[in-house]
């Protein structure tokens, strides 16, 4: 097997330029513009409690959209950020009085709402309208240099950002995104300078240290690299970059042990990177550890099958290899010498000793020449002879052919390649850019400048390169099952099976891509389509046990629960350390109310996966159904150890403590989930019963309108609003809450109680008793238990003597 470290190198540069918002949201200037702020500080719980703000209001609609900036509802924040723009030109509203002077900042934060919606074109438009009111808007000019780099225009982006960092010294993202471009440019020590300027500005500036390191490890320099990781993961223990590029570090200096223990952690902090996996595959291997290695190797490629970007196996002959894996691993039909022959071949190419490899396959087909599986091996370790030991030779020679001859195109096409296998994307986007200039209508450069802007993130970059490479060459079959892939990831599932059939037409035997085709149709919730091609792809490969998984997730969204169990069965046939399938498995049981067969199946998913996040937190909602909350609350907790970014585990957490009544824990996991998630469903309405039990209504109160606002057909948010103003004594308030939450779910019968009884407290003794009245007959009609608290409520009223006659005929009349 060739060695991944190559290909996963610089993962952390694909990561980075991502990263050109680190810092979005930030007050107003108040000096570099001399303009007079027309903003004073806000008021929080005025405008969580106001749903319609005065027009006139411009503090309003800026901190609202501010908030909704934050939270990602971005068309919402553009419709408040235009309410301060004067701008008839774009249909924007004029609400702003002539007596303002025009101000920039809103301009900015529909730029950065339009960066974070992918609409670039028109965030530029923005953010050059702030610089043209505000030329010394510091912020703006960072951004516009983002913009550029993303695009590849350097020389712009290093003019724009250098203007931005000699406005404001202080900018973290200027001084980064400068680093990042003198890297580009060869000039690590200008770049370094940079970089410490950055996390001198902000010491926990992680991503900083860890491209430091990076640009050490280029140099071979390990120790001074190891010395910046270890300063990454310090101010930030979940640096999972740093992690990986640390193993990568300790790997150059063969401390295997290290670097197995660094990669781990990385994985067991971000589980999705398949190019970690396949990096501690290669250890395993490296070390003896060949099953491990095997079924890591097949789990990662299982995990990106769908993507066609195997990690580090993506080629021909690596997914060929991937099919020796599988018979090693099942040893169906192979003499014994063949298995320890497949297994010195992954000891041997994972040592990246091609020559010994070459020697021993040699040998033995010689001494069975009539074993197709020792021909199958021949090919490969031909391939990785002539071709994966020499990439670095390969691509001097390339370069030094052509600074020879520029006529060369082919050798500069070979080291553009190998930069990009490489993942040194900075340069392969170079290199592909150059070829073009003097091979404009070479469809396989636009295909490799797509897959570079889809390493960084750019998803609508990457399509228009897709785009010019099939009007190119339209019988590009990867471009068209590419840019159906990255349709799909935009939700545009309808051109993603267009591009998809169209692949499929130029080479009907691609079995993947019908898979990939009823994946789309499931998405769109065309059952029968999706059913279609499923089964479609099981009859071209009766072997796949992906398929079957994606079958049986199918029939289990249906209601045919003995189909899915019998697919996902299927695929555990198949492939017996197959964790999605057992886990699926586990949800069925759980869904039909069978929780000891479900906990079965969770366990033998997370026995295959110990550390995988959404395994953790299905067994977690499991044991917490099951009542088991201590069982759940470790499951959480080790789902949060592995990912701490994730707003449902913390609000499972405090759910867990909630329900066992340790209030104040439970409000610190709340707080942080919202910190993760500022509108996540049901959080703030949690918080507020914490609080009401607590008895600080006014926290209480300001929570729970926080829930009503997230979403106002949540009936249970104003039956508690309304509970809260019965107790801090404002009955007309408790009274229409109450019936808003009626009105929303005719079923809450604490609800229905509560009205009649802020009733009597106002002394309307005549219609609570006709309320009174109306929600026992309500109840008793539908088979309802009376509240155990309008009873007891009512004993109140008469021990605390209000209306107790009253009171007291009410439960002789209602409740015999």
């Amino acid at each position: 097997m060739k060695s991944t470290i190559l290909i996963t190198l610089m993962l952390l540069i694909s990561a980075s330029c991502n990263l050109f918002s680190q810092n979005l949201f930030h007050e107003l200037r108040s000096g570099a513009s001399k303009k007079e702020d027309l903003f004073s500080k806000s008021k929080l719980n005025y405008y969580l409690n106001t749903s319609h703000i005065n027009e006139y209001d411009l503090e309003g609609f800026l901190r609202r959209g501010i908030s909704n900036l934050q939270i990602g509802l971005y068309d919402s924040a553009i419709r408040d950020f235009r309410k301060l723009t004067r701008d008839p030109d774009k249909s924007l509203t004029n609400t702003v009085s002539n007596t303002y002077p025009r101000i920039a900042a809103p301009y900015f934060y529909i730029g950065l709402c339009k960066v974070m919606m992918y609409q670039r074109d028109s965030a530029e438009y923005y953010f050059r309208e702030a610089i043209h009111i505000d030329p010394l808007y510091a912020e703006a000019w960072t951004e516009l240099g983002s913009l550029m780099m993303i695009r590849g225009d350097k020389e712009t982006a290093l003019e724009y950002l250098t203007r931005a960092h000699e406005m404001d010294p202080s900018s973290t993202q200027a001084c980064y995104n400068l680093g990042m471009l003198w890297d580009g440019k060869g000039r690590e020590a200008k770049a370094i300078r940079y970089l410490k300027d950055a996390v001198e500005i902000n010491p926990g500036f992680d991503i900083a240290y860890t491209l430091m390191g990076y640009i050490r490890l280029k140099d071979n320099k390990t120790y001074a690299a190891r010395r910046f990781f270890k300063k990454a993961i310090e101010v930030n223990p979940e640096a999972y970059n740093a992690y990986y590029m640390m193993g990568l570090a300790y790997l150059r200096d063969i401390k295997l042990e290290k670097a197995y223990e660094s990669m781990t952690k990385s994985y067991s902090i971000d589980s999705s990177n398949t190019s970690v996996l396949t990096s501690i595959a290669g250890l395993d291997i490296f070390q003896g550890r060949y099953q491990a290695g095997i079924d890591n190797i097949l789990l990662a490629y299982d995990l990106s099958q769908e993507t066609e970007d195997v990690s580090g196996l993506s080629g021909y002959f690596e997914l060929e290899f991937l099919e020796i894996l599988r018979m090693l691993q099942k040893k169906e039909g192979l003499e014994n010498t063949e298995v320890k022959l497949g297994y010195d071949f992954i000891k041997y190419s994972s040592r990246n000793q091609y020559r010994t490899l070459l020697n021993l396959v040699e040998e033995y087909a010689e001494d069975h020449p009539g074993s197709i599986f020792a021909k199958r091996l021949l090919l490969f370790a031909n391939y990785f002879y002539y071709i994966g030991k020499k990439d670095k030779i390969v691509l001097e020679n390339a370069e030094e052919l052509f600074q020879t001859d520029s006529s060369l195109i082919n050798a500069r096409i070979l080291a553009a390649y190998i930069y990009f296998k490489s993942a040194d994307y900075m340069r392969a986007r170079q290199e592909f850019t150059e070829i073009l200039k003097i091979k404009p209508d070479y469809a396989y450069a636009h295909f490799y400048l797509a897959r570079i802007a889809e390493e960084w993130k750019e998803t609508l970059t990457a399509i228009d390169y897709l785009n010019k490479a099939i009007e190119l060459a339209p019988a590009y079959r990867e471009a068209y099952s590419r840019r159906a892939y990255l349709y799909k990831s935009i939700y545009r599932e309808h051109d993603a099976i267009r591009d998809y059939k169209k692949s499929l037409a130029l080479d009907p035997g691609l079995v993947w891509v019908i898979n990939n085709i009823g994946n789309c149709y499931k998405d769109m919730g065309k059952y029968d389509s999706a059913l279609y091609y499923y089964s479609l792809s099981l009859q071209m490969d009766t072997t796949s046990s992906t398929v079957y998984n994606n079958r049986g997730t199918l029939y289990h969204t249906l209601g045919d629960t003995l189909q899915a169990i019998e697919d996902f069965k299927k695929a555990i046939e198949i492939y017996d350390r197959f964790p999605y399938a057992y886990n699926n498995l586990g949800d069925i049981y759980f869904d039909s109310f069978r929780l000891d067969s479900a906990l079965k199946y969770y366990n033998k998913a997370l026995e295959i996966r110990p550390n995988f996040r959404d395994f953790l937190i299905d067994r977690g909602d499991l044991y917490y159904s099951m009542e088991k909350y201590d069982e759940a609350r470790l499951d959480f907790e080790a789902a949060h150890e592995i990912d701490k970014s994730y707003a449902y585990i913390l609000k499972r957490l405090g759910d867990c403590n909630r329900i066992q009544h340790d209030f104040g824990k439970a409000l610190i996991h709340y707080k942080m989930a919202l910190n993760k998630n500022r509108f996540y469903k049901y959080t703030p309405y949690c918080m507020g019963l914490c609080y009401e039990n607590l008895q600080k209504y006014d926290s209480a109160m300001l929570f729970l309108k926080i829930a009503v606002m997230i979403d106002s057909s949540y009936s249970s948010s104003y039956e508690r609003i309304g509970w809260l103003y019965y107790l801090m004594g404002d009955y007309e308030n408790s009274i229409q809450y109450s019936e808003k939450a009626i009105a929303l779910d005719d079923k809450l019968s604490d609800a229905l109680f509560n009205i009649p009884l802020a009733m009597l407290r106002k002394g309307d003794i005549s219609g609570a008793r006709k309320k009174y009245a109306k929600a026992v007959d309500y109840c008793h009609k539908r088979n309802m238990e009376i509240p155990e608290n309008a009873i007891l409520n009512l004993e109140s009223l008469i021990e605390e003597q209000v209306y107790p006659a009253e009171a007291g005929q009410v439960l002789a009349d209602c409740f015999k």
